[in-house]
């Protein structure tokens, strides 16, 4: 019953930031990337302990591809 009662608050959490990072990121804010890579390993977290092992995989993928994003978005800034 724990468990439950956490994996509640996480997807609170998780989406959240998630939102949050999405206006970030609407504003061309490179602080709502790092909200996304937060939120999406919470999910990746929720993701496992709920055995939705596919759902993880896409986490994974999105933590990849927001990971890129900050590179790029730091690169950019700076020229």
């Amino acid at each position: 019953m724990q468990l439950i009662g956490s994996l509640d608050g996480l997807q609170a959490v998780c989406t959240g930031v998630s939102i949050i990072g999405a206006l970030f990121v609407m504003k061309k804010e490179i602080i709502g990337q790092w909200l996304w890579l937060y939120s999406n390993v919470g999910w990746l977290v929720f993701s496992i302990f709920s055995g939705l092992y596919f759902q993880a995989f896409l986490w994974l993928v999105y933590i990849v591809i927001t990971i890129f994003s900050i590179i790029e978005w730091s690169k950019k800034k700076h020229d």
